[in-house]
């Protein structure tokens, strides 16, 4: 009896001692991991060793960056030291790691560049806090504070690239929070989006490329001697898309509507003399969200006067070609898998194409209730999904989706000649396929990855056709209830009185051309602060 329990009391004290080294190791890992207290209790912290928390950064420095700095990389050998030149470097800590007391490894980081301190005792002056040890120092720093920290470049045995420190660091801004290492919760990605962006740096990369993208695209038109403009966001009428605007009142209680295109007013500035013009910016469509669409998105408009729809065929295989090379270093998408190459562009041809998938003629195409009424039948006979609002224009596009897109494959393919009554805004013509004639615009629509990224044709520039065009969609907007139908603009039509010159107008959606060139499957992965949902 006396012996069990002793033996029990023996695995008592093991386990007590076990679970007490446990508990300290825990509370010493936690404080070298850098958990950050209370801001009140950091703040007392940094007032008892006398380090102002928020301090300015000194003019008589030069700060170097850490990209550069890696540059070195290339140049020194394992354990080589750089002496003779001291450098100042400023970051956010990612990790420290205690070697001893006298030594810390610690990692700091500058948007997507990474680099080591190594911080000894044996080469730090501590000439400022002589009385205070320096391990209690070291200890007042967290993972997510900015710090600067000077000393001279060199390698360790193993070849890691670092700075070995001759100065204590200075906090330049202290991280009041617990950083986490890792966030993958969609939610809180883009609620607190700033904190995705620390917890997971290739967030950064898809958002440089995406500005990189635009700048491709700015050079481009810029190069081919287009000047680049600016038209109202905010204005009493809106128009130059088929979409939904989102509307309010100014002061005098007069309807005011967020831009949805700039193309009325881009080809007003063509009227007017400026013939090669392009606009980069954002437009607004009060419509829903998904995967693809955002409410508020950014577009790029071209219009040339004196080209026509072949020669911006031409510029945006060029455009495609040239932003792939920029981005990826060659003319491959390789999250697609497919060649930007010139000779990968296809061309379909609306009607025969949407003809053949369905195996039947559509007939002769007009606006008519006779012609909806034959498409609807179409619908119901192979259960396919009427779009919410059953217009003629509607319906072709929705049969266009559902037979003819969904089969494509990822390579660049452009739709051309679409029906008359899908373009109101562009010039039109006669085709015959087969023994129909059918009235089509001179219009393309380029697919990448099965998704639209650009949209062109050439303008109508004939007012009276141009307001029969407008009229002949009124029937969709106030029978079928169609709000996304462009009201007619009296305006508009009025400055095509003076004189539009033969104009192909082109347009682009960037947040959509940046989800294909990066890879990205949602459209919050390619803008700064997510979709609207978040913001």
């Amino acid at each position: 009896m006396l012996l069990r329990r002793a033996h029990t009391l023996r695995c008592f004290s093991a386990r007590f001692n076990i679970g007490f080294c446990c508990l300290r190791w825990k509370r010493l890992y936690s404080e070298k991991a850098g958990s950050p207290e209370k801001p009140d209790v950091r703040k007392q912290v940094f007032e008892r060793l006398k380090m102002p928390m928020y301090p300015s950064i000194s003019s008589t420095k030069g700060v170097t960056s850490i990209s550069r700095l890696r540059s070195w990389d290339n140049v020194l050998s394992p354990d080589a030291r750089q002496y003779d030149e001291s450098y100042t470097v400023c970051g956010r800590i990612g990790n420290l790691r205690y070697a001893s007391s006298k030594l810390v490894f610690v990692d700091i980081c500058d948007g997507l560049s990474k680099l080591q301190l190594t911080i000894s005792k044996k080469l730090v002056s501590n000439s400022d806090n002589e009385a205070l040890p320096f391990s209690n120092i070291l200890k007042a720093f967290r993972r997510g504070d900015y710090i600067q920290c000077t000393g001279f470049i060199g390698k360790t045995s193993k070849g890691e690239l670092s700075i070995y420190a001759t100065e204590l660091p200075v906090m330049l801004s202290p991280c009041l929070h617990q950083m986490p290492t890792n966030l993958l919760n969609q939610e809180k990605r883009f609620q607190q989006r700033y904190i995705d962006f620390i917890a997971n740096p290739d967030t950064i990369l898809t958002l440089k490329r995406r500005f990189q993208i635009i700048e491709c695209i700015r050079n481009f038109f810029r190069k081919n001697e287009f000047t680049e403009v600016e038209t109202p966001l905010l204005s009493h009428h809106f128009g130059g898309a088929m979409a939904r605007p989102f509307i309010t009142n100014d002061a005098h209680k007069q309807p005011l509507s967020l831009r949805c295109a700039p193309e009325l007013w881009l080809k007003q500035l063509v009227i007017g003399g400026m013939h090669r013009i392009f606009e980069l910016g954002k437009n607004f469509r009060n419509e829903g969200l998904d995967a693809t669409h955002n409410p508020e998105f950014t577009s790029c408009e071209a219009y040339c006067a004196f080209i026509n729809l072949g020669t911006f065929i031409d510029m945006t295989k060029l455009l495609l070609s040239e932003i792939c090379m920029n981005v990826h270093g060659n003319l491959t998408l390789p999250h697609l898998g497919v060649s930007l190459h010139s000779d990968s562009f296809k061309t379909l041809e609306f009607i025969p194409s949407l003809e053949n998938s369905l195996n039947q003629s559509l007939g002769v195409i007009d606006n008519s209730e006779g012609y909806r009424k034959f498409l609807l039948d179409i619908f119901e006979q192979r259960n396919i999904k009427q779009p919410k609002t059953p217009t003629v224009s509607h319906l072709l596009d929705k049969l266009l989706s559902h037979c003819v897109l969904e089969h494509l494959s990822d390579g660049p393919t452009f739709i051309v000649h679409h029906p008359e009554v899908m373009s109101p805004l562009a010039k039109s013509e006669t085709i015959k396929y087969g023994n129909t004639e059918f009235r089509v615009s001179k219009r393309f629509e380029l697919y990448l990855g099965k998704s639209e990224i650009c949209n062109a044709y050439e303008e109508e520039n004939d007012p009276m056709s141009q307001k029969e065009k407008f009229e002949s969609q009124q029937y969709d907007r106030t029978e079928l209830g169609d709000q996304e139908a462009p009201i007619p603009d009296a305006d508009f039509v009025r400055a095509l009185e003076y004189g539009l010159p033969p104009t192909t107008g082109w347009g682009m959606g960037v947040d959509r051309l940046v989800m294909l060139v990066t890879g990205q499957k949602r459209i919050n992965e390619v803008l700064p602060f997510g979709s609207l949902r978040y913001i």
